[in-house]
């Protein structure tokens, strides 16, 4: 992620997450604390039935070796694949509300951008 450090005092989510929400892949979030509660306001589902979300409320070390201890325990989780097939629920909501909000609710400063770049037209 480009943004991670508490210092900053930012929460950003990138296209990097979009990206993977719109292939319909299971995710975690090595970003500034809260990603995943921002996520979930947005009405995006993650995925602490299989995975343990908890690392979003750390701080920046402590968030970075959760998420490695948590991607190694699933390395070693002989059911992993079977994991998967119940999150594609999950997959297909987020998928469609990306498409919701792309539609009926885009990111601030979309409209003003859409008609600056009409006018130009």
């Amino acid at each position: 992620s480009t943004h991670f450090e508490d210092a900053q005092g930012t929460l950003f989510l990138s296209e990097k997450t979009f990206k993977t929400i719109a292939c319909q892949s299971p995710f975690m979030i090595l970003g500034n604390k809260g990603s995943l509660k921002k996520l979930h306001k947005m009405g995006y589902k993650t995925f602490h039935d299989i995975i343990d979300e908890r690392y979003d409320d750390l701080d920046s070390i402590h968030r970075i070796n959760a998420i490695i201890d948590e991607i190694r325990r699933w390395e070693s989780n002989p059911d992993k694949f079977q994991h998967l097939q119940w999150l594609y629920p999950i997959l297909e909501h987020n998928v469609e509300v990306m498409k919701f909000n792309a539609y009926f609710n885009p990111p601030a400063g979309f409209h003003m951008l859409n008609t600056l770049s009409n006018d130009e037209l």
